[in-house]
């Protein structure tokens, strides 16, 4: 599977973008450690987000290291990259399922609560999809997970506006997350 971070900036310089798919490395991960689909979706974020960070690192034999103490059941999550990219990581309770249970009643929006994400059927093409989002301090984000396919989406935007779509989703945030599920059904078609 390949791993591939991509990086773009627009020709004014002002915006600058990088993703990754690292499908792969959240695939090993799951299998060297034995992950439900909660912890794999937890730790895969925090490996892809390392790697990321650890990527735009400018010292040659810098290494970056993420540590997440939530308080909840998934424990400590860690995951250490080196400037290349290279990640390594886990999780201190591997076998927790929680994230794709749904809480009753069903929102008003036709959203369920799903602990600490919401879930909506049909939402940018994807059969279920569980969510979060979120703003502080003029950073509007968007974190989607598809259990089905195991496709997750995290975006993360600064200076944006902070109009939102039916959903309550932050609308620049939902645009960039539905074209990313458009790319990455097409890249599984071809």
């Amino acid at each position: 599977m390949t791993n591939e971070i991509v990086r773009a900036i627009t020709g004014d310089g002002l915006v600058k973008a990088a993703a990754i798919t690292g499908r792969g490395i959240v695939e090993r991960a799951r299998n060297i450690h034995k992950l439900l689909p909660t912890a794999t979706a937890a730790l895969g974020r925090t490996l892809l987000g390392a790697s990321l960070l650890g990527d735009m690192l400018k010292e040659e034999k810098g290494a970056l290291t993420l540590q997440i103490k939530g308080g909840g059941p998934l424990g400590t999550i860690l995951a250490v990259s080196d400037c290349e990219g290279n990640v390594r990581g886990y999780v201190q309770n591997p076998q927790v399922e929680l994230m794709e249970q749904r809480c009753e009643p069903q929102l008003p929006d036709g959203s369920w609560q799903a602990l600490s994400l919401r879930s909506q059927d049909g939402l940018y093409g994807r059969d279920r999809l569980y969510y979060h989002t979120g703003s502080g301090y003029g950073v509007y984000n968007l974190l989607t997970y598809d259990p089905e396919s195991r496709d997750a989406v995290v975006v993360l935007t600064t200076g944006a506006s902070g109009a939102k779509d039916s959903q309550g989703i932050y609308a620049v945030c939902a645009e960039i997350t539905e074209y990313l599920y458009d790319v990455m059904q097409s890249y599984k078609a071809s």
